[in-house]
């Protein structure tokens, strides 16, 4: 979480130029720290505190406090995300729910679409 506290304040502060180049991989495996830690009260304390971090910066407040519930809002998915590929969907639902009522446009997102299909593949596993 503190690389999300980081990003938003370089981004507020200093702006980024972006392209459509992929300059990045990222490799999900099981021994991902936030894999680990994929429990909910770990999630949302480093949600939580990622963004009273982040807004505490005054250019972050300044160029993103507009923001700051769609933010909170993709934070719960992220949540919800990390508890279905541990196979955790109940607590996974309560966290998709918290962001589809954030942003209700979020469930146009990839990140939705993956969070649905991890649910439906962790029902069908558990009756196998």
């Amino acid at each position: 979480s503190e690389d999300w506290e980081l990003w938003f304040r370089v981004l507020a502060n200093y702006g980024i130029k972006t392209d459509n180049r992929i300059s990045a991989r990222m490799f999900n495996h099981n021994d991902r720290s936030v894999m680990a830690e994929a429990q909910q009260i770990k999630l949302v304390q480093r949600k939580e505190l990622a963004l009273k971090y982040a807004f505490e910066d005054e250019a972050v407040k300044r160029n993103f406090g507009k923001w700051y519930k769609t933010i909170d809002a993709f934070g719960e998915s992220y949540i919800a995300l990390h508890l279905v590929l541990i196979g955790n969907n109940k607590l996974g639902i309560k966290h998709l729910k918290k962001f589809v009522r954030g942003y209700p446009m979020g469930i146009f997102t990839r990140r939705f679409l993956v969070i649905v299909k991890c649910i439906i593949f962790n029902l069908f596993k558990s009756r196998a």
